[in-house]
């Protein structure tokens, strides 16, 4: 986990934290978690990352666990891949949880570019989801244009991810079917490309109201 914890510049070092979520505890919701776990049990919240490595990148999550009145570390959020432990790292800057949908870091550890693509589009679908407004732990209220965007690109992702795991590179032809070579289709110019996408939102939501949508 070398990248990663090179580019998050933390003081301090990752931890081993037990799993003993609740049975309210939910999936994807750690913060809110905690806060119901202080409040029935004490101890306090922690806040920090949850480390893992996937096959093509390094990445840290936003997360937070329990530390117990006698100093205990504990995670109370049940995780689907990681059952009995995670790998954790103590915030060391003073973050706080404000209820607004935060991303993650995420480092590519191949020499792959296409990795750097799949890590700007997930930058860029958080950055839509950050459009919203919070009306619960469970719900962030965007507009349906938004939602039918992300819909989109989290289609999208799925595909360039078996993509990446099929060992292609820019030279290769394209996922899309477009018979193309990837670096003159899906590939070109994407941040370019993004930043057009994001200025249009930002002018729907300009002249729009928002309206309910689900949010992990």
């Amino acid at each position: 986990m070398n990248k990663i914890l090179d580019k998050l510049k933390n003081r301090n070092s990752p931890v081993i934290v037990p799993i003993r979520h609740e049975s309210y505890s939910t999936k994807d919701n750690c913060f809110y978690n905690v806060m119901d776990k202080v409040t029935n049990d004490n101890g306090q919240i922690v806040y920090g990352w949850k480390l893992h490595k996937l096959i093509f990148l390094e990445e840290a999550v936003r997360h937070a666990v329990w530390k117990s009145p006698n100093g205990e570390l504990v995670d109370v959020t049940p995780d689907e891949v990681y059952k009995d432990k995670i790998l954790f790292l103590e915030d060391d800057k003073g973050w706080v949880y404000d209820g607004k949908y935060s991303d993650n870091v995420r480092v590519n550890t191949t020499a792959n570019p296409l990795v750097d693509d799949y890590i700007l589009l997930n930058e860029t679908i958080t950055k839509l989801w950050q459009t919203g407004k919070r009306n619960s732990r469970f719900e962030i209220a965007i507009l349906e244009p938004v939602a039918k965007v992300i819909a989109f690109l989290d289609n999208d992702k799925l595909q360039r991810e078996k993509y990446i795991l099929s060992n292609n590179n820019p030279n290769n032809i394209c996922y899309c079917g477009q018979r193309k070579y990837y670096r003159d289709c899906h590939g070109y110019d994407l941040v370019n490309g993004y930043n057009e996408l994001l200025n249009k939102i930002n002018d729907i939501i300009q002249k729009n109201t928002y309206h309910q949508h689900h949010s992990e």
